[in-house]
């Protein structure tokens, strides 16, 4: 009869003994005298488990907007993204610039005298980071042009609305020196480019 009574109580003890010494700290704290120090718990590795697998869901997400992004990438027009390089060029090609001005003034029987590029003064418009994304710069170009108001005014015009972006930034001219309804006029330009 005490084999009945005291067998079962030994057994309680023992199974309390393992759960408590061995089953409840593997699965809480991780810390248990069969483990090696520093090993995670049970409850710890689940949960990298779960953070890991969130992690492969987000890779996968991004995988397909990835390809997604590629494909309206190689589906884009050659000649838009040309259009795109000559509007922020990433690089200053000043002898082109000088061109393209003159070119626009050509169209009013204007031409281009006394240019002066300013390299030295380019200025940065803090746009970007130093993350790696491109900064805008600027570069300055001054120069002498003669030519009527209206002749003028529709140089201006184009060049507002030319492909390269161009910010007139001031203009001088002298009234005195007219000649037939013709003026000089002193402009500066600045022009933007990625560096």
């Amino acid at each position: 009869m005490i084999q009945n009574i005291v067998l079962p109580i030994v057994f309680l003890l023992i199974a309390g003994g393992v759960y408590f010494g061995l089953t409840d700290p593997l699965i809480n704290s991780g810390q248990s005298f069969l483990l090696e120090a520093g090993a995670s718990s049970i409850t710890e590795l689940r949960a990298e488990k779960m953070a890991l697998e969130q992690a492969l869901d987000n890779a996968a997400e991004l995988e397909v907007r990835a390809a997604e992004l590629r494909q309206i990438v190689a589906s884009l027009d050659q000649a838009k993204i040309s259009r795109l390089d000559d509007f922020l060029p990433d690089s200053v090609d000043n002898l082109q610039l000088i061109v393209d001005v003159n070119g626009i003034a050509s169209k009013y029987n204007m031409v281009l005298g006394e240019v002066t590029l300013d390299t030295n003064g380019s200025r940065n418009n803090n746009v970007g980071s130093d993350s790696g994304v491109p900064k805008v710069e600027t570069t300055s170009l001054s120069f002498d042009i003669t030519g009527t108001y209206g002749e003028l005014k529709s140089f201006l015009q184009d060049l507002s609305t030319s492909l390269r972006l161009i910010d007139v930034t001031r203009l001088d001219f002298e009234t005195g020196n007219e000649t037939g309804g013709e003026y000089t006029y002193r402009l500066t330009v600045e022009t933007y480019w990625l560096k």
